[in-house]
């Protein structure tokens, strides 16, 4: 199950939304840009900065599972145990964390 928790909705959502939905969302929104080998790169839409908070728990990519965090300073706490800024997490590891939002490239092994 792939869940998502978007800005401050409380409920968070599962396989019952259409997949051309929750691709738009991870695609066109979150920003991951799938490629044809290892690399991964993630780019939100630039207005997505100004929400406070956002997280795709258990995103199924390429035989792995990703974690896409983004919490602003204000509300770090939001995902506990997690640190604020804008983070990756492949197969529950970190990976990637940058302080603002921005652009995470990695390639997967």
């Amino acid at each position: 199950i792939c869940n998502l928790s978007l800005n401050h909705s409380k409920d968070r959502v599962k396989r019952n939304l259409p997949s051309g939905v929750i691709d738009f969302v991870v695609r066109k929104i979150i920003g991951l840009t799938p490629a044809d080998n290892d690399a991964l790169a993630i780019k939100p839409a630039e207005w997505v900065k100004h929400w406070p908070y956002f997280a795709i728990d258990n995103l199924p990519y390429r035989a792995h599972s990703l974690t896409i965090i983004w919490q602003n300073k204000l509300h770090y706490k939001r995902y506990a145990g997690k640190n604020y800024g804008f983070s990756l997490y492949v197969d529950g590891k970190l990976v990637k964390q940058l302080d603002r939002l921005g652009t995470i490239k990695c390639t997967l092994k």
